[in-house]
């Protein structure tokens, strides 16, 4: 089978392995994926940009999305160190982590791990904590924040499926967002460096909140992306490895 293929992985349970996929050189860069909200773990940096910059990503599925079971329950810190048990069965020991748009939280949350396994937090086009839901958020956005901090989950869940968006898992990432987080973004570790990367006009989530938090190091691009460019993400990549600029 070639290297370059995606494959389960056949040191873990029948379940982990449908929640983890791995891309790029065997001896790449470990880096941990939380994909966005709606989305998929394939969404994101793709095969080739990976096995070019010497990433080896781990793409973890969270629960309630593909076949993986929902844990309505969990928190984002118990998703995150989850992934990263899971991660930690592979034998791998440090990780950085990487968090697109919904994801960016988990990415967040999972440098509280008591494990100390994680060396940097690298968020893209993420969501800020939502309390209250940020004034620049699209007005339908807003509202199902608003829902998603009162309503039942099994009531919310019947809101979201009447806009076409059925994903037992995004209905979980908007409650789990919407409400506390069990955590402060300016309170993690500060072992751990944390970096953002927004465009100024990011029309889905505003770069907002980023600008006005202390612990989280912005890079902010024009223009209006909300999935990344290469570009951004080779200049991610590069902050990870510690690589100069490009």
């Amino acid at each position: 089978m070639s290297s370059r293929t995606r494959q389960p992985l056949d040191s873990l349970d029948p379940g982990e392995q449908s929640a983890l996929r791995m891309v790029g050189p065997d001896d790449g860069v470990p880096v941990l994926y939380f994909h966005g909200a709606s989305a998929t773990p394939d969404c994101g940096p793709s095969d080739d940009l990976c096995f070019r910059e010497g990433i080896r990503l781990i793409r973890f599925c969270r629960p309630g999305y593909g076949n993986i079971p929902a844990r309505p329950t969990a928190s984002l810190i118990d998703i995150a160190e989850s992934a990263l048990s899971q991660i930690a069965n592979l034998g791998l020991h440090r990780v950085s982590v990487l968090g697109w748009s919904g994801g960016g939280p988990y990415a967040l949350a999972s440098a509280l791990a008591p494990t100390k396994t994680v060396d940097k937090v690298a968020i893209v086009a993420s969501w800020a904590p939502m309390q209250p839901p940020h004034p620049n958020l699209p007005g339908g956005v807003k509202l199902f924040m608003k829902a998603a901090q009162v309503l039942p989950r099994t009531l919310f869940r019947s809101s979201l499926a009447a806009t076409g968006r059925r994903t037992v898992g995004h209905a979980d990432d908007i409650r789990r967002v919407a409400r506390p987080w069990g955590f402060e973004v300016d309170g993690l570790p500060a072992h751990v460096p944390v970096a953002a990367w927004h465009s100024t006009g990011d029309h889905s989530v505003p770069v907002e909140p980023w600008r006005n938090c202390a612990r989280v190091s912005l890079d902010e691009s024009p223009g209006e992306w909300h999935e990344p460019h290469d570009e951004t993400w080779e200049s991610i990549f590069d902050w990870v490895t510690a690589r100069p600029p490009r």
